[in-house]
């Protein structure tokens, strides 16, 4: 109920309907190759995959994950 104070002084109450949306998240944890394979990679997406995955990158994907 909202209550509502007119020009006059006079006092009216509305009904109010109020909607809640709720979002049900599903998450499943998957390694890199499996949703390489989920995503149908081409081999070259493969290779830069694995490039970015490699030690070598560890350093950078720190430094820019924070």
């Amino acid at each position: 109920m909202v209550t509502i104070e007119q020009e006059g002084g006079s006092i009216e109450e509305h009904m109010v309907t109020e909607y809640e949306r709720v979002l049900h998240l599903s998450i499943t944890a998957r390694t890199a190759e499996q949703q390489s394979a989920l995503y149908d990679f081409n081999a070259e997406q493969i290779d830069i995959m694995n490039e970015l995955l490699s030690v070598a990158f560890r350093p950078m994907m720190l430094a820019l994950l924070g």
